[in-house]
């Protein structure tokens, strides 16, 4: 059974490759700098994943990143990785040792992998705002904005 579901989730990923996300509202209030445009599409194909990092072409182009590994699961024969990318930041405010405002674009998805497949099972994209008024000082606010995936 685990055999089938496996081919079933190999079938359906062979021909979707690319990953299309987008939000509805793209205009975010901020504390520094009044509004921020945030980027409204993202096209996402993983193209391969290393051990600590992976070749991820975002809108066409592809580069190295790093990713965090956040859960690794063996299972008689199959990993399943879960990586966690930033491919943006954008610092709208930074104060030295004073206020401080940034955008970090996040791509989380876990893959499966065997001896003759590779599969991404989920993948999720946000924007994540973090605000703090004494980045040295104090913890930090964050709002985070998920992405659609079309």
């Amino acid at each position: 059974m685990k055999l089938f579901t496996i081919a079933l989730l190999a079938l359906n990923f062979a021909f979707a490759h690319t990953f299309n996300f987008s939000l509805d509202s793209s205009v975010v209030s901020t504390r520094t700098s009044g509004e921020y445009q945030l980027i409204s599409d993202f096209s996402v194909e993983v193209i391969q994943t290393l051990k600590k990092s992976a070749i991820v072409s975002i809108n066409g182009e592809a580069d190295e990143y790093t990713a965090r590994v956040s859960s690794r699961i063996n299972d008689l024969g199959e990993k399943e990785t879960t990586y966690t990318i930033i491919l943006k930041s954008d610092v709208l405010a930074d104060m030295v040792c004073d206020e401080r405002e940034e955008v970090n674009y996040e791509l989380s998805f876990t893959q499966l992998s065997a001896a003759h497949f590779s599969i991404i099972r989920t993948i999720k994209m946000e924007a994540n705002l973090m605000y703090t008024y004494d980045w040295c000082h104090s913890s930090a606010d964050y709002t985070t904005i998920t992405y659609q995936l079309n």
